[in-house]
């Protein structure tokens, strides 16, 4: 765009691109280019404050990951110290059943402890080859970023039971008397990669250890609840009798 106007000393304006010349007849002629936009001052600010958050929370997930993997050749160690023979079906219809009881876990990183403490239920059933598993726990747990805090999941691999569960369970026997179950959780569970080495011993108990991601690890004893019959009948003397006092 052209124009023709008499020159003033302020002619082109801020924020312009503008050139122009001088006339011969002291008419100044000049073009107005597209404005540049002015740049605010501090307008880089937000994109650095982000930039930082993004770096301090990648720190933070590295040092975490590398804290997890320095457990890596320990962890694998205990899982294959299990025999790879199956329990013997004679031994494996005797362990099968329900059981309960507490399982305590600790860790120590960054020069402070956490402890978890788990009330235990473990249901075993199916066959050595197979073994259906549930599993439940009712977790009490405190750190250093947790004064206290409680979270309960269940885990199966039984089909008529997922529903409502949290995750799913690979449970494999051991001879002569061990069973291993691995929880598959969900990624903001606090049981992500963990697994238990259940050994199975005489008058109705089992020994449980807990292997867990960045050093969580912990033992438990767990005692096998009587059973009851299938069928339970209601006793209409017990009401008669209860009358009659």
């Amino acid at each position: 765009m052209k124009g023709r106007r008499r020159a003033t000393p302020y002619a082109m304006s801020i924020g312009s691109d503008s050139a122009a010349t001088m006339g011969g007849d002291g008419i100044c002629t000049y073009a107005v280019f597209a404005s540049t936009p002015v740049r605010v001052a501090g307008s880089e600010k937000p994109v650095m404050r982000s930039f930082l958050r993004a770096t301090s929370l990648l720190s933070l997930a590295v040092l975490f990951f590398l804290t997890g993997c320095g457990t890596i050749p320990q962890r694998r160690a205990i899982r294959e110290s299990v025999s790879p023979d199956p329990i013997d079906p004679r031994m494996f219809a005797r362990i099968a059943g329900v059981y309960t009881g507490p399982i305590r876990t600790t860790t120590k990183r960054f020069g402070t402890q956490g402890v978890r403490l788990f009330e235990t239920r473990l249901e075993v059933y199916g066959s050595p080859e197979s073994p259906d598993v549930f599993f439940k726990i009712q977790t009490a747990f405190t750190g250093a970023w947790n004064v206290y805090g409680e979270n309960s999941e269940e885990f199966t691999n039984i089909p008529d039971r997922r529903y409502g569960t949290q995750g799913y369970i690979v449970a494999t026997t051991h001879a002569p008397d061990q069973l291993r179950i691995k929880l598959r959780a969900g990624a903001f569970s606090p049981h992500v990669g963990s697994f238990l080495i259940v050994t199975f011993r005489g008058r109705d108990c089992a020994d449980v250890r807990w292997i867990g991601r960045s050093g969580w690890h912990g033992e438990g004893s767990l005692h096998r609840m009587p059973s009851f019959p299938d069928n339970c009948r209601w006793d209409g003397s017990v009401v008669s009798h209860a009358r009659m006092k």
